[in-house]
């Protein structure tokens, strides 16, 4: 385990790591990214941070419910609660130390979905558990604002969900003329893509939770037409879509998502052809929907 403890020595510009164990290199350059990235014992004010949860505040660890200018505390009795309702028994009301608010320093990396999602600032009692992480848990925070839930899928997110609400309602009709269009470039430029994401230091995703979204969102839909569309794999335990019209209709849905979500890592004619198939039946999706 590493310990990292941050001190301002002199002033607010000079700052210390201390290493309590030995490190990896890019370790200790992760760590020295992220103590950079406090001044008197504050956050830097340039970086955005979010904080996400459940439309229903079900994974809401803190009062009062975020809204603009709020000053969100952690509550441990609402965590105990919460874990409790999940196991159904009691547990002990005990802190291990590390519990907290989470935020986030890339809205991308936010799991929960749907949700409401805010940009946050002034947090105190930071623990962040690995150095190279973009998030932390925090015992409070103060709200500046509501963000659209779509940015969690990234900046064209809007997009992303278009798709993914499309994906919801497939028919058997529009999966046998999806599976008819040409795909050949598709798989290609998906690819590529990734690697393209990989190359200028991108992790998780591009758009977020979109893609597994999206994949989620056309497995229901086939269920509602055909549970005979599925079959299951021994070796994985799992079952899993094994029509081939409905698996194209599933490699056209994420490769749009990708195109419209992440229009920046594409040429123009790339993102045409990358969500060609879907947009062939469905239309592009207009900023906002």
């Amino acid at each position: 385990m590493v310990e990292i403890g941050v001190s301002v020595v002199g002033s607010a510009q000079q700052l210390r790591v201390d290493v309590q164990h030995r490190v990896s290199d890019a370790g200790f350059s992760a760590c020295c990214s992220w103590a950079n990235r406090w001044l008197d014992g504050r956050y830097d004010p340039v970086v955005d941070l979010f904080f996400a949860h459940a439309p229903d505040g079900s994974d809401l660890f803190g009062a009062p419910v975020p809204a603009l200018g709020a000053r969100v505390v952690f509550v441990p009795e609402l965590l105990f609660a919460a874990q409790e309702h999940l196991r159904s028994r009691p547990v002990p009301h005990e802190l291990v130390g590390d519990e907290g608010l989470v935020v986030h320093e890339d809205a991308r990396e936010v799991l929960t979905w749907p949700c409401r999602l805010w940009r946050v600032e002034d947090v105190e009692g930071v623990v962040r558990l690995r150095p190279e992480n973009r998030w932390f848990r925090c015992k409070a925070m103060t709200v500046v604002e509501e963000l659209p839930a779509w940015q969690v899928l990234g900046a064209h997110g809007d997009s992303v969900v278009s798709v993914m609400e499309q994906a919801r309602w497939l028919t058997a009709e529009q999966v046998h003329h999806l599976a008819a269009i040409d795909h050949g470039g598709e798989r290609r430029l998906y690819e590529a893509v990734w690697n393209r994401w990989l190359a200028v230091g991108g992790s998780g995703s591009p758009v977020g939770r979109g893609l597994s979204l999206v994949n989620s969102a056309v497995d229901e839909a086939a269920r509602r037409t055909d549970c005979g569309l599925f079959a299951w794999d021994e070796a994985d335990e799992v079952e899993f879509l094994a029509d081939p019209g409905w698996q194209q209709a599933g490699r056209a849905a994420a490769a749009a998502a990708l195109a419209l979500g992440a229009p920046e890592l594409f040429s123009s004619f790339e993102r045409d052809v990358a969500a060609r198939r879907w947009t062939t039946v469905f239309g592009r999706p207009q900023q906002g929907d």
